[in-house]
C-alpha cells in the first residue's frame, strides 16, 4: 500500500468510493488526468484507488502534482505482476489470467477498509482484467457497481477468442451496473442502443480557472507578424491521430514562416520511427501538468489531429486483408465516438483550433455544431494548408471561434462534472 502524502490516517471510518483501473493518479494519461480533475474535487477520504502498480515503467510518466490529497494507492504484487506480464508476451489471451489477482487484491481493499460502499471502474480499451474483476467483486460482496468508459471497450470484433470475451465482459459488466458512464453523445448513442439503457454522459472535463485570460472573454491574442506562426500539439501519439499528425508536418515544413510545436511524452526514437520530423517541427517532450495552459495559450493555433487511417502506414501490407477490414471498421467506430482528453483543454485556452479528422468523428460534428474551431474533415494538404492561412490572417474570425469556443467548454467545468458523478454514486458533499 503506497502512501499519497504524509497525512495522518482518520481513525473514523466514512463510506468510500473503491475506484479500481490499470492506471491511476499520479500516473500521466488522458483518463488519469480526468480522474484526478474529478476525484480532487470529492470530500477527503472519500475514495481508495487500486491500480496494477505504484511504480512506473520505462514507458510510463509520474506527475507528482496529480497526487490526490489524503488517499491511499493499493497497488498489485509487483512479483505476481511481472510474472503474468511474461505469460502475456506469450500470448495476449494469457493476460485474462491477471483477473484472478487483481480480484484477490480488490478483496483485500475491501475487507481492510471495511468502509467501501462503491466500486467505480474505469477499463483500459486494450485491457478487461479489471472491468472483469470489478464484476467478480460484486457479485461476490454485492457492493454496487459502476462502470466509467473512455472509450469503447468492445469494438465489435469477433475474430479472436479475446475479441468474443470482451465483447461478453462488457454485457456483463453494463448488467451488474447501477451507472454507466460515457464521455461523449455518440458514446451514450452506442451504449444506450446496444443494451437498452440509460447511460451518464460525463463531458471529459477541464479545470476552467487554470486557463482564465485577462477578461475573460475568450478574445484572441494578436499573432506575431515578425515571428514563425506556432501551431502546437500537446499530448500523446499514436495510430488514432498519426496520419492527420503527418499531414500538418508536410504543410509546416513546406512553409518559411511557420512552425509545429509538440509537447508529447513519446520517445525521440518512436516520434522518427513514425516519421514527425523536419526543419520546422519543433519537438518538446514531456511536460508537467501544470505548465499545459500556459503552452496552450501562447499558442497561435491549437491542433487537434484525429486519424483518417486508424492503422499505422507501416503495418498495413504485413495484415491479411480480412484482419485488415475489421481493424479499419473498428477504427471508424472509435473515431466516431472518441472525445480526446485535450480537447476541453483547447477549448479552455482562448485560441483558435484547427481541427483535421474524417467527417464522422466526433470532434468535427463537435467543432461544426459548435462553430468553435476550423475544421478540415478532409485529407487534403491544400485544404490544410488554407486552414491554416485563414487563421493566420483572419483575426476577427479567430476571435470568433475562441469566443465559440470559452462558450462551448462551460459544460466541461470539472467542479460541475464531479458533482454529478458524486451523486451517482452516493457520495455525501
Amino acid at each position: 500500500m503506497t502512501k499519497a502524502k504524509d497525512i495522518p490516517q482518520k481513525e473514523k471510518r466514512v463510506d468510500r468510493i473503491l475506484y479500481l483501473s490499470d492506471t491511476v493518479p499520479p500516473f500521466t494519461s488522458g483518463s488519469t488526468v480526468i480522474m484526478h480533475r474529478l476525484l480532487s474535487k470529492f470530500p477527503d477520504e472519500s475514495y481508495v484507488l487500486l491500480s496494477r502498480s505504484a511504480k512506473p515503467n520505462s514507458e510510463e510518466r509520474i506527475d507528482e502534482e496529480l497526487w490526490l490529497p489524503g488517499h491511499y494507492v493499493y497497488a498489485m504484487s509487483s512479483s505476481f505482476w511481472r510474472f503474468f506480464s511474461k505469460l502475456q508476451s506469450r500470448s495476449s489471451v494469457w493476460k485474462w489470467l491477471q483477473t484472478l489477482p487483481v480480484f484477490v487484491r480488490g478483496m483485500q481493499v475491501v475487507v481492510r477498509e471495511k468502509s467501501v460502499k462503491h466500486l467505480l471502474v474505469a477499463p483500459s480499451a486494450f485491457s478487461g482484467t479489471f472491468l472483469l474483476a470489478t464484476c467478480w467483486l460484486h457479485c461476490i460482496t454485492r457492493i454496487p457497481m459502476s462502470v466509467y468508459f473512455f472509450d469503447m471497450f468492445d469494438r465489435g470484433q469477433k475474430t479472436t477468442l479475446e475479441d468474443r470475451m470482451r465483447c461478453s465482459i462488457e454485457g456483463m459488466a453494463i448488467r451488474l451496473s447501477s451507472n454507466v458512464f460515457v464521455m461523449s453523445e455518440p458514446l451514450q448513442e452506442h451504449y444506450d442502443y446496444k443494451y437498452g439503457i440509460e447511460s451518464v454522459l460525463l463531458p471529459h472535463p477541464v479545470d476552467l480557472t487554470s486557463y482564465a485570460l485577462p477578461d475573460d472573454g475568450g478574445s484572441c491574442i494578436d499573432n506575431k507578424p515578425d515571428l514563425p506562426l506556432r501551431i502546437v500539439f500537446s499530448g500523446m501519439i499514436y495510430e488514432a491521430q498519426l496520419d492527420a499528425i503527418l499531414n500538418l508536418v508536410q504543410v509546416v515544413n513546406e512553409s518559411q514562416d511557420m512552425e509545429f510545436h509538440i509537447y508529447s511524452p513519446i520517445t525521440e526514437a518512436k516520434r522518427r520511427w513514425m516519421g514527425i520530423t523536419g526543419d520546422n517541427v519543433v519537438f518538446h517532450g514531456a511536460v508537467s501538468h501544470s505548465e499545459i495552459p500556459g503552452i496552450l495559450q501562447g499558442a497561435d493555433i491549437l491542433f487537434l489531429p484525429v486519424a483518417f487511417d486508424y492503422i499505422y502506414a507501416n503495418m498495413i501490407e504485413e495484415m491479411p486483408a480480412d484482419k485488415l477490414r475489421e481493424q479499419r471498421a473498428a477504427g471508424r467506430e472509435v473515431i466516431r465516438t472518441a472525445s480526446p482528453s485535450k480537447f476541453p483543454e483547447y477549448l479552455a485556452a482562448g485560441r483558435p483550433i484547427l481541427i483535421h479528422a474524417p467527417e464522422f468523428s466526433y470532434v468535427v460534428w463537435y467543432g461544426k455544431t459548435h462553430r468553435c474551431a476550423e475544421v478540415v474533415d478532409t485529407p487534403d494538404l491544400k485544404a490544410l494548408r488554407n486552414a491554416v492561412l485563414r487563421l493566420q490572417n483572419d483575426k476577427s474570425y479567430c476571435d470568433l471561434l475562441a469566443t465559440n469556443a470559452r462558450k462551448a467548454v462551460a459544460k466541461h467545468d470539472a467542479t460541475r462534472i464531479s458533482e454529478v458523478l458524486q451523486q451517482c454514486l452516493g457520495v455525501t458533499m
